[in-house]
């Protein structure tokens, strides 16, 4: 395989992996984005369709995942959207 073949092949290939996913994670039925280089995270949308928000939904200030607490400061564009 020459060079060329084999950069192209693993780029497409990590792309896939990045793609995957529309979350970083949950915690009790909210989904989350790390925002790069600070201790901050986006209440973000599951990417599922329809979106499984449903009902009264409370976003709060601090949520805490694999033991480190994180600062809630922002609701992604369409978080809510395809409810």
């Amino acid at each position: 395989m020459n060079t060329q073949k084999f950069f192209f092949t693993t780029a497409i290939m990590l792309l896939g992996t990045l793609c995957a996913s529309a979350y970083d994670f949950t915690v009790n039925g909210l989904y989350y984005n790390f925002i790069s280089d600070t201790d901050n995270v986006v209440v973000t949308s599951s990417g599922e369709y329809p979106n499984p928000y449903n009902g009264d939904i409370v976003i709060p200030g601090t949520v805490t995942w694999e033991g480190k607490v994180y600062q809630v400061t922002e609701i992604g564009y369409d978080a809510f959207s395809k409810i």
